[in-house]
């Protein structure tokens, strides 16, 4: 994967995490989001952390586009084996076909020479 797609991916990820929707809409849910509202960041400590996510996430996904690569080789290489086998195979009978039809080739040759030695022979004949 390249790395604007990472990057991106990675903002993407970076982007869903930090969405909260509230999905318990009781009282002590509101109590709990205005305690956190509370709790103020300095721009510093906000962007350590967004760079932090974002290296984490990066990481991740690389990780995850090795494992998704070498299951893609792992469940292929059956099917390559298959493939390899049936290919020979093809070539082999193409090989035959070929060796058959030069045969049939030269037979057809031979043929027609002797039909044209012939025909000379009975021309030469007919003349005298």
């Amino acid at each position: 994967m390249k790395k604007r797609q990472q990057k991106i991916l990675s903002k993407i990820l970076l982007m869903l995490m930090l969405i909260k929707l509230p999905l318990n809409l009781s009282a002590q849910s509101f109590e709990k989001e205005a305690e956190e509202k509370s709790k103020l960041y300095s721009k510093t400590e906000v962007l350590e952390i967004v760079a932090a996510v974002e290296r984490e996430a990066e990481i991740s996904i690389a990780e995850s586009y090795a494992e998704g690569f070498k299951a893609g080789v792992l469940e292929i290489e059956p099917k390559r084996a298959f493939l390899e086998a049936v290919n020979l195979q093809l070539a082999e009978e193409l090989e035959n076909e070929r060796a058959k039809t030069n045969a049939s080739r030269a037979l057809w040759a031979a043929v027609a020479f002797c039909a044209g030695a012939f025909a000379g022979y009975v021309v030469v004949m007919v003349v005298n």
